[in-house]
């Protein structure tokens, strides 16, 4: 992944503040494992893994809290493609680089975002549930 500054203005931001201290530690970890869209995959298990690596004390109960908080806060859509979850960051603005590693949101696939868009909410909750997680992330 490339490496990523944190832009001054997310202290300022109202969406963000409104977040738990614990979502918005999520959210700034989440910035670093984004691809260079701001997607990453959805799968509780393995966002804890990467954003929490060193924290066994967060438990994927907690991490589908945090997703789910910042979805509440228009800062994270999660969307499903082919039964998989993914998560897009909104009001993304990065340097495009490669291509994406990871699928676009349904509603934007033909018509793919550009730097700075706003993707669409997704209405339902496409997180797996943790007790499934657990199991399909074992084999």
């Amino acid at each position: 992944m490339p490496s990523r500054l944190l832009k001054p203005g997310l202290c300022d931001s109202e969406k963000w503040n409104a977040c738990s201290w614990p979502a918005q530690s999520f959210y700034i970890r989440l910035l670093t494992r984004v691809d260079d869209y701001g997607r990453f995959d959805a799968n509780p298990a393995l966002l804890r893994g990467h954003c929490f690596a060193l924290h066994d004390e967060v438990d994927l109960l907690q991490v589908v809290a945090m997703c789910e908080e910042l979805v509440e806060h228009e800062l994270v859509v999660i969307y499903k493609v082919s039964g998989k979850s993914y998560l897009q960051l909104t009001n993304w603005s990065e340097r495009v680089r490669s291509a994406s590693k990871f699928p676009a949101p349904p509603e934007v696939a033909s018509n793919p975002p550009t730097v700075a868009s706003n993707p669409p909410t997704v209405a339902s909750n496409p997180l797996p549930s943790p007790s499934t997680t657990a199991s399909t992330t074992a084999s």
